[in-house]
């Protein structure tokens, strides 16, 4: 019998829920500060091309008005109304104006996150990014031109790690990470032939590996501000890491509360950065110290709740309806 937390997102790939509440619970803790050096690395390695790999592998041609009316309903509707709603939380939480109803306006539209757009909620970044690769994706589809795609890849590689560019929608950051997209959509096809490797030895080898080859890195990657590194290391270390946490999470599907994060990564990534102001505070009070693990643990349980109630009264902006 289904738990009542775990509504299952990928009934047909129930292990997906799983994936992502891997990828979801990295953010968290990526962003908690205070990590150690290597695991930052490991992290940044390839927690943001799992989400495009996702993306990839549940990709399916559609027309643009179609894509835009059920992805539109589904991404911007809650990026809207997370950005305009943490706004206002951050200009509280600081008590002055810090950024003005322009950059409001303007870095919610243009989706840039760049330290002043955006930076009330930083995270954002990702959900304009996402729709707009994939609506370029679904165009070149329909029109059978996917084959520009990969040189415009090209040139966004060729300018990578300058982290002083920002492009709207972080398009620049959308086509480096569009090679775990592709990937995803390989996987698709061939999925049901995994399961002859479908063991904890293969899940070991790939993460082992994976991670190995992940710090021949000469920079910890950071795709939001472009920088990837050495791109050889970054695409492959990043594919064997992807690829060694889907084997994991087809052996440990059925744990519930990853389960639970991964069902509600969208409302998890929303919301996080100001829960971890909540999270920081109490773990002072009770434990009078900071670990950022113990407070990225306390954050997503925190977000039970108000994951719980979105989903009831406003699913809308959970990306439901």
């Amino acid at each position: 019998m289904q738990h009542k937390l775990t509504q299952q997102s990928h009934p047909v790939y129930p292990e997906f829920n799983f994936f992502k509440g891997i990828g979801i619970y990295l953010v968290v803790l990526g962003h908690m500060g205070d990590l150690n050096t290597n695991v930052m690395h490991f992290i940044y390695s390839f927690h943001m091309p799992l989400f495009f790999f996702v993306s990839g592998f549940f990709y399916k041609k559609d027309t643009i008005q179609n894509f835009i009316l059920k992805r539109g309903k589904r991404i911007l509707i809650p990026y809207l109304f997370f950005s305009f709603l943490t706004y206002f939380v951050y200009r509280n939480a600081n008590g002055e104006i810090f950024v003005g109803v322009f950059d409001l306006v303007f870095g919610t539209l243009s989706g840039i996150s760049n330290g002043q757009y955006l930076s009330w909620n930083v995270v954002l970044w990702y959900l304009p990014c996402i729709f707009i690769m994939t609506l370029l994706y679904t165009t070149f589809d329909i029109y059978n031109k996917k084959w520009i795609l990969t040189f415009v890849f090209l040139f966004f590689l060729y300018f990578s790690n300058d982290d002083d560019l920002f492009l709207p929608y972080h398009l620049n950051s959308g086509f480096l990470l569009l090679p775990f997209f592709w990937l995803g959509t390989i996987i698709k096809k061939y999925y049901y032939y995994l399961d002859k490797f479908n063991n904890i030895a293969a899940t070991i080898v790939l993460i082992v590996v994976g991670g190995y080859i992940a710090f021949f890195n000469t920079q910890t990657p950071d795709v939001r501000i472009n920088i990837i590194g050495n791109s050889i290391v970054f695409y492959i270390a990043g594919s064997l890491l992807i690829l060694g946490f889907l084997y994991f999470s087809r052996i440990f599907k059925k744990e519930i509360f990853i389960n639970f994060l991964g069902v509600n990564s969208l409302l998890i990534m929303c919301l996080h950065i100001k829960f971890s102001i909540v999270s920081k505070s109490l773990e002072n009070q009770w434990f009078h110290l900071y670990d950022p693990y113990l407070t990225s643990i306390l954050i997503c349980v925190l977000l039970v709740l108000p994951i719980l109630l979105i989903n009831r009264f406003l699913p809308i902006i959970a990306g439901r309806s």
